[in-house]
């Protein structure tokens, strides 16, 4: 197989050392001089999002209008696809217990749909209907757990679980053989979100688009420059803290790029981690010492699924994957006993970051 790998030592990195494990992305950008650029930010799906135009520059009243319509487009997808939300439509469908056919929105249909098609593709490695493991886990929208659950309830939940249960019948409907199917969207969901918020831009004439929701991101044209995107990779560490370290910075003009990490959401117990990343085949969250997954794909809601995807993978399947894949690449990092890491990237993935 061939990919790249890099070796970095961080045993003298003192947030390392105390146990905290984050890769996340971190926006930026570099400017000769003060370029025409309209910048919107706002909130969503439990986080933020911002959105760059380049080479306009747009008056007040002008990105109210613009951001009204984006916030439109994020509340529809939010009422759709939010566990956290007692009335949306999938909290609907999850405490829905039946075999009957269900009409579904088309939004809800589509992430549906593309769900299937990665589960399918990563031999279920991807699997929307872990809710109610992650639920048990204590990584859902609940008190989180201080104890790993029992063995016994496990195994009962595993029966409930695989996405092989949820069949797509077209029309927008759609009808589970397990009536306690539950599905969880959110590692799919941001992605389609920024999706969504690129092709009402786009439907809107702007050519030039940044677009991020959460560290998920998708670019069209070039930035206020008219050079191409720089968005970087942003360095471990436990906290949001101003003036992070860049781990890597990648270079492209119209790409979407996600990440996936074994971070914040997690708990310890005798002296055992427990990431919130859960292993649909065995029930139990992963353990392969991956700690973060970068992908660059050609839309969003992919490289947000295959992020996560390789998290459960782990490198050596992960990496052969995307090297099936077309405009496809990532990045793995890999944690050892000794407080340094391994970054293996793709064989194409090399060719977006410039030195």
């Amino acid at each position: 197989m061939k990919f790249n790998l890099i070796q970095l030592n961080l045993s003298k990195v003192r947030l390392l050392q105390m146990g905290f494990l984050l890769i996340g992305l971190l926006m930026f950008f570099v400017c000769k001089s003060i370029p025409e650029e309209t910048v919107i930010i706002g909130k969503t799906m439990g986080t933020t999002y911002s959105i760059r135009l380049s080479g306009v520059s747009l008056s007040e009243n002008q990105i109210e209008e613009v951001q009204a319509k984006v916030d439109s487009v994020l509340d529809v997808i939010n009422q759709q696809m939010s566990t956290y939300i007692p009335t949306s439509e999938i909290s609907r469908f999850n405490k829905m217990k039946s075999k009957k056919d269900i009409k579904v929105s088309s939004g809800f249909y589509q992430v549906l749909q593309k769900s299937l098609e990665i589960y399918n593709l990563t031999d279920g490695a991807f699997d929307v209907t872990v809710h109610p493991l992650v639920k048990l886990w204590g990584f859902g929208n609940q008190r989180a757990r201080l104890i790993p659950p029992k063995d016994d309830r496990i195994s009962s939940l595993l029966s409930e679980i695989g996405s092989d249960k949820l069949q797509i019948l077209g029309n927008n409907e759609i009808v589970k053989s397990e009536p306690n199917l539950e599905v969880d969207l959110s590692a799919i969901a941001k992605g389609y979100g920024v999706d969504s918020v690129v092709d009402l831009l786009q439907s809107l004439f702007y050519k030039n688009v940044m677009v991020e929701i959460g560290g998920e991101v998708r670019c069209t044209g070039e930035n206020a420059n008219e050079e191409q995107w720089r968005i970087g990779i942003e360095y471990p560490s436990s906290e949001h803290l101003p003036n992070q370290k860049i781990l890597d910075v990648v270079h492209f003009n119209t790409k979407a790029m996600a990440t996936s990490g074994d971070y914040r959401n997690f708990f310890e117990f005798d002296g055992k981690r427990y990431s919130h990343t859960i292993d649909p085949k065995t029930g139990y969250p992963v353990e392969n010492n991956v700690v973060s997954v970068t992908i660059l794909s050609d839309d969003c809601i992919t490289a947000d699924a295959y992020a996560t995807a390789l998290m459960v993978m782990g490198k050596e399947k992960g990496m052969k994957f995307i090297e099936s894949l077309e405009n496809t690449e990532c990045s793995i990092v890999e944690l050892d006993e000794e407080d340094s890491f391994s970054i293996f990237q793709s064989s194409g993935f090399g060719k977006f970051l410039k030195k």
